[in-house]
């Protein structure tokens, strides 16, 4: 699963750590997390999470100007909500 969160890292930052900002661990519903941060080649800021939930993937990219303020970027990411699967009786 950590190869996961490093190949998105390595993604965001093209090799480069010096553009990370933060990298943070989560847990969220009891699912792993990683949000990232990061200054992109044309000077913005890159915010990234990603989510492995059960076998499923999930990556949450938002771009912005690095002067903005960020409760938008927040609020987009803590829109994103996901429920486990309940088996259904067939």
């Amino acid at each position: 699963m950590e190869s996961f969160f490093d190949a998105e890292r390595r993604m965001l930052t093209q090799g480069d750590e010096t553009r990370m900002i933060s990298a943070e661990k989560m847990v969220v519903n009891g699912f792993p997390v990683r949000q990232y941060k990061a200054v992109t080649e044309g000077g913005s800021e890159a915010d990234v999470r990603v989510y492995v939930v059960e076998r499923r993937l999930y990556v949450l990219l938002v771009v912005h100007d690095r002067k903005r303020e960020e409760p938008d970027v927040k609020k987009f990411f803590d829109s994103f909500a996901f429920e486990q699967k309940v088996p259904t009786l067939n």
